[in-house]
């Protein structure tokens, strides 16, 4: 049960670190003709599989027996949550949740970003 409640934690805090890390005025406009709506499409894919976790585990459907499988998924989550922690921290300004092209933007070649 631990595990789980860690995980819906970690969940939230990932829409909580976006909204309080994101520095600069072009980081919190609205958005733009680039984007497709992806900011929707990723709270709706994130909330459906939230609830379809709960209804699963509520009717026992897919429920392992080994807790090695329950850890490791919540450190996948974790490691993946710091990825994403550095990656704003380092985008600073550059970073947003919406897709945009800025007349003045700067390609970020250093840092986790020197391998992509």
């Amino acid at each position: 049960m631990f595990v789980q409640w860690a995980a819906f934690v970690l969940i939230l805090l990932y829409f909580l670190l976006d909204t309080f890390l994101r520095k600069g005025s072009s980081a919190k406009l609205p958005k733009t003709e680039f984007d497709r709506k992806t900011t929707l499409m990723i709270v709706l894919a994130m909330g459906t599989t939230v609830v379809a976790a709960e209804l699963l585990s509520y009717f026992g459907i897919g429920r392992f027996n080994a807790p090695v499988i329950a850890w490791s998924g919540l450190a996948l989550m974790g490691v993946g949550f710091l990825i994403r922690v550095a990656s704003i921290l380092q985008l600073k300004e550059a970073y947003t949740r919406t897709l945009k092209v800025e007349a003045d933007q700067q390609l970020i070649t250093s840092g986790m970003y020197r391998s992509i």
